[in-house]
């Protein structure tokens, strides 16, 4: 991504999530390096705002509530690609 060979789409989900799980699992030190690597790749933002409930309805029987947002990112962006390291919810699936 730093080299701009491909382009990386997330939702304000993801890093949220990302963001409380280093501060808890890593640390402040391990965070500031998280804010950093975010600014120097860029991500695409992708916006999940006017997703309807039936949208949203139709995965609750395919993952967790909770990630919902990070399959319907990455729908809507059309992303060839899901890179995840949630091994429990997406793998299987």
């Amino acid at each position: 991504a730093k080299k701009k060979k491909l382009e990386i789409v997330t939702v304000n989900h993801a890093l949220l999530e990302a963001e409380q799980n280093i501060l808890k699992k890593l640390g402040l030190p391990y965070l500031n390096r998280h804010y950093q690597n975010v600014l120097e790749i860029k991500p695409k933002i992708q916006s999940i705002k006017f997703v309807t409930l039936g949208e949203i309805a139709k995965f609750k029987k395919v993952i967790p509530k909770k990630d919902i947002p990070i399959l319907l990112g990455a729908i809507l962006s059309k992303s060839q690609f899901l890179v995840t390291l949630d091994r429990k919810h997406f793998l299987g699936n």
